[in-house]
């Protein structure tokens, strides 16, 4: 079995995470890590990746908003507003199971000596192909009340 490369690296926890963050997300929502690390603004697909990126690693890694920020070229306040805007986002169940899983994922990444053996939502990660532009769409509008 290869090893992605990002697994292989040692870094200390906190980039390490970010890392791994960057790329699950990016693998959850088919979209280059190369857009989630932009330092433009990017179209709304993109845009709620990288809120969730932010989102993951401010709540499992435990990391504060400012850094958070500042690790994805945003401010403290960027930070707090993708964090919030995914807690409302929860809502959805769908989308709420991805995140259980992508945390899970994280989380066992980050720790795990081997954490390429422990992967036990990574068959759940397909769920995003659901969560793709119409269907967030369908969610803002929902949540909106349009639909």
């Amino acid at each position: 079995m290869l090893v992605p490369a990002v697994l292989r690296k040692k870094e200390n926890d906190k980039k390490r995470g970010i890392r791994l963050s960057l790329h699950l997300t990016a693998i959850a929502f088919s979209v280059p890590v190369s857009e989630l690390e932009a330092s433009t603004r990017r179209k709304a697909p993109v845009a709620l990746a990288r809120q969730v990126a932010m989102y993951l690693v401010h709540v499992t890694l435990g990391m504060n908003l400012t850094h958070v920020g500042r690790a994805f070229g945003r401010d403290r306040s960027t930070a707090s507003h993708a964090c919030q805007h995914i807690e409302e986002l929860r809502d959805d169940l769908q989308f709420d199971r991805l995140l259980e899983c992508l945390e899970h994922t994280l989380k066992t990444l980050v720790t795990q000596p081997r954490p390429y053996m422990h992967l036990r939502c990574a068959r759940d990660l397909s769920l995003a192909s659901s969560l793709g532009g119409t269907r967030i769409a369908d969610m803002r509008r929902a949540r909106e009340g349009s639909i």
